[in-house]
């Protein structure tokens, strides 16, 4: 049985909804529906939370491949941000992982594969941790840049694994490519909630907010990619983009585009 299969009996044996496991494991609804179906797994904090919310251990919703699976991932982050991932051979990854070659491609048949694991957990964390102290407060333009500087704060950390996942993501399968987009709708669904509440306050007039979420993310990886070549903090970064992102959101205000 799949670990997220597992979760969602365990749930519902101790009569949890969705919604409450959610709240107890402090991450959305949409969350833990992903977990159960397969598409992304707890963080290991997120894990331990579950599991005892549940009345259960670890191992009763982990088997014993996700284990291997997830020291695997473990590994190769940590080799993956430090040398690079062309530099970090599998051999070495599982040599640190304490795993055989066979134990290993029986989880992922290519790098790619597992370049494309480290960055779904690399997601995960990153979300959990915006969901856990979200930019509630001040004007739109404020908490757009603190949810970016916190963004920024993650990817500078760990720039080469970011900088690498960025590559290969021309190299996904169209599953993948799906796959991301389905994980990536956190982002959007945090910029959503902000742009809602700056209308209920009058700060904007509501439209097309998905497509203002698509081009504030497009801005924050083009100032990522300057802190590639240049040496830039999350602070810098986020005064590198306000300009355009000061445009996409004077599209929204009520008097409509201006000049500045």
């Amino acid at each position: 049985m799949s670990p997220g299969r597992k979760l969602k009996e365990l749930r519902e044996a101790a009569g949890l909804s969705q919604a409450k496991l959610a709240k107890i494991a402090g991450v959305s609804r949409n969350a833990v529906s992903q977990w159960e179906a397969g598409l992304t797994n707890p963080s290991t904090k997120r894990l331990s939370v579950i599991a005892r919310s549940l009345n259960v251990s670890v191992d009763q919703i982990m088997s014993p491949s996700e284990k291997i699976r997830d020291r695997i991932i473990d590994q190769a982050t940590r080799f993956f941000d430090r040398l690079g991932p062309d530099e970090t051979s599998i051999e070495v990854i599982c040599a640190a992982a304490d795993v055989s070659r066979i134990e290993f491609e029986s989880l992922f048949p290519t790098k790619n594969d597992l370049l494309y694991a480290v960055l779904k957990e690399y997601n995960n964390r990153t979300f959990d941790d915006v969901r856990r102290i979200p930019p509630q407060y001040g004007p739109i333009d404020a908490r757009l840049q603190y949810l970016l500087r916190m963004y920024y704060v993650h990817d500078l950390m760990h720039l080469k694994l970011t900088a690498a996942l960025h590559a290969y993501s021309w190299q996904w399968s169209a599953a993948q490519e799906r796959d991301n987009a389905q994980q990536m709708s956190n982002h959007h669904e945090t910029v959503l909630l902000l742009l809602e509440s700056a209308a209920e306050g009058g700060e904007v007039l509501r439209g097309n907010f998905r497509a203002a979420s698509q081009l504030i993310l497009a801005c924050y990886t083009y100032g990522l990619r300057k802190a590639v070549f240049e040496n830039y903090d999350a602070e810098q970064l986020v005064e590198y983009i306000k300009p355009q992102i000061r445009i996409i959101l004077s599209g929204l205000r009520p008097s409509g585009p201006t000049a500045s």
